[in-house]
């Protein structure tokens, strides 16, 4: 297996925000692909025209298949794919990786310390009698109009159901670690949360946000494959997750499907 970095070398989307890739902060050791490697491939839908890399991929037999994920679920006709073949798809379901869990989170470690915000506020995690991650997903989901019309935001509703059914849980015990890219707006969605901390994360380490969500008891994710991954990851095997029953807008709910994207043991509302 080897990466594709092209995505980031672009703006994929014009509704994208900037991205650049991190996967080589967590100790997941995959080499890169290299212009030569990725020529035998048809042209990348997600790939803006690059004259330059145009010349050097036009000389090249394309011969690889390019296999792209129909949808949110899993597929089992990925197991019908042979190399050389170039994956494209979130992946976001644990159908595809369930019996490597230990591995997988064993590999989604930090390659490097924490930054010295992150670790105060890991030691006040694990200083917590009950610990939950609460992720505010907002950004791009509010200011790009083509991004809300897919994506939508979770509403103040499903975030004061989530905090009332830990409450109970825990005999309201549960501390809230708020994680979220418009902190300004907490209150606003939240209102008066008791037992909170906000987190203030590092734009530069978004890995050490997942790392700090990993690490609490419960989460409540938010539409958002980050917390998503951070609540997979959290190691937990009594851990309570509650997940957004609508992933999407409507009418992306009707285009895309989400069946699989949930585990079966996590609490959708």
């Amino acid at each position: 297996m080897k990466i594709d970095p092209s995505w980031f070398a672009t703006v994929a989307n014009p509704s994208d925000t900037d991205r650049s890739y991190m996967l080589d902060a967590w100790r997941v050791d995959v080499p890169m692909a290299t212009v030569e490697e990725l020529a035998i491939f048809p042209k990348r839908k997600w790939r803006q025209r690059n004259p330059l890399l145009d010349r050097a991929l036009r000389p090249r037999a394309q011969v690889g298949r390019v296999y792209r994920q129909p949808g949110h679920h899993y597929d089992p006709g990925i197991a019908a794919c042979r190399p050389p073949v170039l994956l494209a798809g979130y992946f976001q379901t644990e159908a595809f990786f369930a019996d490597l869990g230990a591995e997988l989170r064993a590999a989604f470690q930090p390659r490097r310390p924490l930054s010295e915000n992150s670790g105060r506020m890991l030691r006040l995690i694990e200083a917590a009698d009950w610990p939950v991650a609460l992720h505010l997903r907002r950004g791009d989901y509010v200011a790009s109009a083509h991004t809300n019309q897919v994506h939508g935001t979770c509403p103040p509703d499903y975030y004061r159901r989530a905090v009332r059914l830990l409450d109970a849980l825990s005999g309201e015990r549960a501390h809230y670690f708020v994680f979220s890219d418009e902190p300004e707006a907490v209150d606003e969605v939240l209102g008066d949360l008791p037992r909170q901390t906000i987190v203030s994360g590092n734009d530069d380490r978004p890995w050490e946000d997942m790392t700090l969500m990993a690490a609490c008891r419960d989460n409540i994710v938010a539409n958002s494959s980050f917390s998503w991954w951070g609540a997979w990851l959290n190691p937990g095997r009594s851990k309570t997750v509650i997940a957004p029953r609508r992933w999407f807008r409507r009418d992306a709910m009707l285009r895309l499907n989400t069946v699989d994207l949930i585990p079966d043991e996590w609490i959708t509302l």
